[in-house]
């Protein structure tokens, strides 16, 4: 299963981003290699519109089975999301990528 975090920073200790599409990258968790890898929301986390449409994608195009997320995501981007069938674990914004791991996932 690969798990995708929206983050603030790289890292199992990063504060998991209350916005999705506006989170600085994902920290994304592949729990059969047991491998933690940065993928950088960059150049979404600034932009004006449509960021969680295109955060979205991009973690689509990682694979990943799973996201989670501090608060709500967008109408947009939760449509894109459903389609894609992957598990939405919202509301984590009080805890680390660490923590919201071992919350929901352990």
């Amino acid at each position: 299963m690969k798990i995708a975090f929206a983050s603030q920073r790289e890292g199992w200790e990063s504060p998991v981003h209350q916005r999705f599409g506006r989170a600085s990258g994902f920290n994304i968790y592949d729990t059969k290699s047991g491998e933690l890898y940065w993928l950088s929301n960059e150049q979404n986390a600034e932009g004006a519109h449509g960021v969680g449409q295109q955060a979205a994608q991009n973690v689509i195009l990682e694979r990943v089975d799973a996201v989670v997320t501090g608060s709500k995501i967008g109408p947009k981007a939760l449509n894109i999301l459903q389609k894609s069938g992957l598990q939405l674990f919202e509301n984590a914004g009080n805890y680390t990528v660490k923590e919201a791991y071992e919350k929901f996932f352990s």
